[in-house]
């Protein structure tokens, strides 16, 4: 059995005897649904070499060709190759066991598909049947073909997807677009499943033209049948997928459902999470519309109302909870890099990780991210104060390592009674590095230099000198 994604999608390569086979090239669209069926049509394998045999145009292998009728295939080109055969009447049957394309008209009793009715006003209900009635021990995946999706919607949400073993029909509706001028939609159906001898075959109907007429009106919004949510119960932060059920298929343009809270502080709705149910749909997508509050003091209880403008019909509400707690904030990058809230009562610091080349303060403004430059950012004396005559170690700090031939930091004093080197050079890799201060000896009083270290900044420190005894 194929997973359920690709119930609605018709296969585009097909193999036989391990050879894979795709339709050709061309206006797939415009061949599938040729009315009156088109001449000729192209059908190749994976490689784009023509193949030959009998193809039922329409099904997996032979998508380029008009549904329901059959193709006479041939290798002499590589466009073209298959000219028509049989119209057949109702339909045609591929045929998988032969080990070649050698598909057939098919002779059931029911026709694959029927559509009613076949001439119409825009805006009017068509009912579709689809018939099965050979053996499909494994069931059947219903594969829908409209032309014109958008005056008659639904392909992939009316018709089921698949006939159980036991089902030999089902019946769906469609609903129909209002138009201004009389206009053909073409709609056919190809069955695929596996027989009761273990033969994967399809069984694509024949045509059928549905003729919208203009004059006709968009039925309203049927009533909300129900929605839920999933979960019902979320935690602070969280997230909740919600899906609507209409009373009846929905018309043509589709219904858009309206969610409201009744304490969006707590739980809000997210816009673009707003269930839609497409045309001919009776049931809408999953999306997440609801959004819990990234701090909830206390476990509430949110009562979540919908409606799609029914005449008559009150909002539908269901109760949502929500669980009390606190999700912090995360980093999202920014020019601000200082200590900010959590929004939990913690704080942040982010940095300036999303902004290349850029550190805190690197502009010279204070937790802003700024571009990075080289620059000291501390310089301290070891020890503070001497007594004249004696020495100081000065210690220079960079805001980062220094580059390939190292940093070149300016040293100055403010006393002549202390003597500092003009310039030091901080190696390669290294983020401090080391000066001398030596102190001119005097016996009464005392000195206080500032000691100054500059490069890309200023920063100061102070070394005070007592006089010697």
């Amino acid at each position: 059995m194929l997973p359920s994604a690709c119930k609605r999608l018709l296969w585009f390569s097909w193999t036989v005897a391990g050879v894979w086979f795709l339709s050709g090239a061309g206006d797939l669209e415009a061949q599938s649904f040729a009315t009156p069926p088109a001449q000729q049509c192209t059908v190749t394998n994976i490689k784009g070499q023509p193949i030959a045999g009998t193809v039922c145009g329409g099904t997996s292998h032979a998508l380029d060709c008009t549904a329901g009728v059959l193709y006479r295939c041939n290798t002499n080109s590589t466009t073209n190759n298959c000219t028509l055969r049989s119209t057949c009447s109702s339909g045609c049957l591929t045929n998988g066991s032969s080990g070649s394309l050698n598909d057939a008209c098919f002779t059931g009793t029911f026709a694959p598909i029927a559509v009613t009715p076949l001439n119409t006003v825009g805006g009017a209900d068509l009912s579709v049947t689809l018939n099965l009635n050979n053996a499909h021990p494994s069931g059947a995946y219903v594969n829908l073909k409209i032309d014109r999706g958008d005056l008659v919607p639904g392909a992939y949400c009316a018709p089921p997807f698949e006939l159980s073993p036991t089902e030999n029909s089902t019946t769906f509706g469609l609903s129909s677009a209002v138009v201004n001028a009389a206009t053909p939609v073409h709609i056919y159906s190809d069955l695929s499943y596996t027989d009761s001898s273990g033969v994967s075959r399809e069984l694509s109907s024949r045509v059928q033209t549905v003729t919208l007429n203009s004059g006709g009106t968009l039925p309203p919004p049927p009533p909300l049948a129900s929605f839920a949510m999933s979960p019902s119960t979320i935690s602070a932060g969280g997230e909740s997928l919600v899906t609507a059920t209409l009373s009846r298929m929905a018309p043509a343009n589709g219904v858009q459902v309206s969610l409201t809270s009744s304490n969006p502080t707590v739980a809000s709705i997210i816009p673009a999470g707003q269930p839609f149910v497409g045309g001919s749909c009776l049931t809408s997508n999953g999306t997440f519309a609801i959004q819990a509050a990234n701090s909830v003091p206390q476990t509430t209880t949110v009562t979540i109302s919908a409606s799609d403008g029914a005449a008559g019909q009150a909002p539908l509400t269901q109760p949502l909870t929500v669980n009390g707690g606190c999700v912090p904030i995360t980093c999202s990058g920014g020019p601000s890099c200082g200590s900010t809230p959590d929004g939990c009562g913690g704080t942040l610091n982010c940095g300036c990780t999303n902004l290349p080349g850029q550190t805190c303060g690197g502009g010279g403004v204070a937790n802003q991210c700024g571009p990075f430059v080289l620059a000291v950012s501390a310089v301290s004396m070891n020890p503070t104060t001497v007594v004249a005559g004696n020495s100081s170690t000065g210690t220079v700090t960079l805001n980062g390592p220094a580059p390939s031939g190292g940093a070149l930091v300016g040293i100055s004093s403010t006393s002549s009674f202390v003597q500092v080197p003009s310039t030091i050079t901080i190696a390669q890799g290294q983020t401090t590095g080391t000066f001398t201060a030596t102190t001119t000896v005097f016996t009464a009083g005392s000195v206080s230099a500032q000691i100054s270290a500059a490069k890309g900044d200023t920063v100061q420190t102070t070394l005070t000198v007592t006089a010697a005894q």
